[in-house]
């Protein structure tokens, strides 16, 4: 199962980055790759990924389980959000600045502390 999931992962973000390459390129079906690989990874793949690794314990500690969800809650909003940037709704901006809001004051917090804590843990 982890082998099936790290390689739809792979694949999805395969697709996103060969939609930013083609953005980059001006090349046609720009669009089309970058929504389903970001569709793909973030509505299915990260959240399979997260259901793993709380399955298996790996996130018994509530740091760590709050900075992976607020991490897919706000990829998600992200993503939602560029849907609705892409019908022109003026919802799409709000959203999007929602979704970095989540991601500056939610997940990076806790993921540079969780970080730090794995360092001295080290030393």
């Amino acid at each position: 199962m982890k082998k099936i999931i790290y390689t739809l992962t792979y694949f999805a973000c395969f697709i996103f980055l060969a939609g930013i390459f083609f953005k980059i390129m001006k090349l046609p079906y720009t669009y089309y790759l970058l929504f389903g690989g970001e569709s793909l990874a973030g509505l299915i793949c990260f959240p399979m990924i997260f259901f793993m690794k709380w399955k298996e314990g790996e996130l018994n500690d509530l740091k760590i389980r709050f900075q992976w969800i607020s991490g897919l809650f706000a990829f998600i909003v992200f993503i939602f959000s560029t849907w609705i940037r892409f019908y022109d709704n003026q919802i799409g901006d709000f959203s999007l600045a929602f979704s970095f809001f989540l991601l500056s004051f939610t997940f990076l917090p806790f993921f540079f502390y969780n970080m730090y804590q794995k360092s001295i843990r080290k030393i």
